[in-house]
């Protein structure tokens, strides 16, 4: 069985998610909306990446501030020629992908390194109110006392440390998404 996870958390030019997937796999992975959800495996566990994906051309020609990876108000396109021309992503739409991947997912896994991160606050709360199980990692002690709202949720599970592969790997090899009261009080 497979679980489908969503990685939450501040989206930057080729993030903690490559690298994570890069780790995981052995191999580099572009996450964008045309390769759609893929699997691979972590340990002895079979997940699903869900999302966020990316109009990504891994230039960072659509990464920036406020664009969530999706080249919010970039017209011009990729210079190499990956995208000519990107479709039209609005705010919405934007939202409306990462709501809707949160649904397809089993769970939600955050780390959280910015204390900027105002779009995975979102994520949280909305994979709260939709009791989806949630793992946060916390990149240091100060941003886990900082953001201590974001993590009282009933089906979240919290962890402290700057590799998040290592705190995934961590969650999974204890139970979750499926054994939240093997983890419960356990932020390391």
């Amino acid at each position: 069985m497979s679980i489908g996870i969503y990685f939450a958390g501040k989206i930057g030019h080729t993030d903690w998610r490559h690298a994570l997937v890069e780790r995981a796999t052995g191999q580099w992975r572009i996450l964008r909306d045309s390769d759609g959800p893929f699997d691979f495996t972590m340990g002895s566990h079979r997940l699903t990446y869900q999302g966020p994906f990316f109009l990504s051309c891994d230039h960072g020609c659509y990464h920036g501030e406020r664009t969530h990876g999706r080249g919010l108000g970039i017209r011009a396109g990729c210079p190499a020629g990956d995208y000519p021309n990107p479709p039209d992503q609005t705010r919405l739409a934007v939202q409306r992908r990462a709501i809707e991947a949160i649904h397809r997912a089993d769970c939600v896994f955050a780390f959280i390194h910015s204390p900027t991160c105002f779009g995975t606050l979102f994520e949280l709360g909305y994979a709260h109110a939709i009791r989806k199980p949630t793992a946060i990692c916390f990149a240091t002690r100060r941003l886990a006392r900082d953001m201590w709202f974001s993590s009282q949720g009933a089906r979240t599970v919290v962890r402290i440390g700057a590799d998040p592969h290592d705190q995934l790997n961590t969650v999974l090899m204890r139970g979750f998404p499926f054994a939240l009261d093997n983890l419960r009080g356990d932020p390391q």
